[in-house]
C-alpha cells in the first residue's frame, strides 16, 4: 500500500512542496511542519515539535494546523529548511538558502534559529523530462507570502487561499 505525505521541493529562494508517494516502511518518514499563529506579534511560526507547544504558547501562539511535512535531517539528498527570526520585524522566515535573508533587510537583523528538516530540490527547467516526472508524481508547491503591513511570512499548499496576493500578502517570488 503505498500513502501519500506532503515533502517540500525548492525552486530557488521559494519552496514548491511536493505530494510524494512513499512506500509503507520507507526509511525516511516525512515530518509534519506545525502552523502556529501569534496576533499579539502578527507572526506565523512553523516548527517539526508538536511537543514543544502543543496546541499554543503565548510567545509563539495558538496551533492552527499541519501546514506541510519535510524529511528528517539525515536524509541526504535534499537541502536543509533553515528558519531565521528578527526581532525588529517579529517575523519568522524560512529558506534553503543559508545566510540569505528577504529583500530589504540585513543579515544582522535575523538571527539563526537551526533548521526544520530537508527539503527535495526541483529542476531549474520545469518543462523539460525531470520537470515531467514531478508533474506526473502530482506534486503541489509550497508557496510564501508577506505581509509588508504586518511584516509577516506565511506560508501555504494551497495557492487559492491567497493567489497572487490579496489582503495585503504578496506572493513571495
Amino acid at each position: 500500500m503505498r500513502k501519500a505525505v506532503v515533502i517540500l521541493i525548492v525552486f530557488g529562494i521559494l519552496s514548491l512542496a511536493l505530494a510524494v508517494s512513499l512506500q509503507a516502511g520507507s526509511k525516511y518518514k516525512p515530518v509534519p511542519v506545525y502552523q502556529y499563529w501569534n496576533p499579539t506579534g502578527n507572526d506565523h511560526f512553523y516548527t517539526q515539535y508538536f511537543d514543544e507547544f502543543e496546541y499554543g504558547h503565548p510567545e509563539f501562539g495558538t496551533f492552527e494546523q499541519v501546514a506541510f511535512c519535510v524529511l528528517p535531517p539525515e536524509f541526504s539528498n535534499g537541502a536543509m529548511l533553515y528558519r531565521y527570526w528578527n526581532p525588529k520585524l517579529q517575523d519568522h522566515y524560512y529558506t534553503v538558502h543559508l545566510n540569505v535573508y528577504p529583500d530589504g533587510t540585513k543579515s544582522s537583523d535575523w538571527v539563526s534559529e537551526g533548521n526544520v528538516g530537508q527539503v527535495l530540490k526541483a529542476p531549474s527547467n520545469m518543462s523539460g523530462a525531470e520537470g515531467k516526472r514531478i508533474q506526473d508524481l502530482g506534486l503541489v508547491p509550497l508557496y510564501c507570502y508577506y505581509n509588508q503591513e504586518k511584516k509577516d511570512h506565511y506560508y501555504t499548499l494551497d495557492k487559492s487561499e491567497l493567489g497572487d496576493g490579496t489582503y495585503g500578502w504578496k506572493l513571495d517570488k
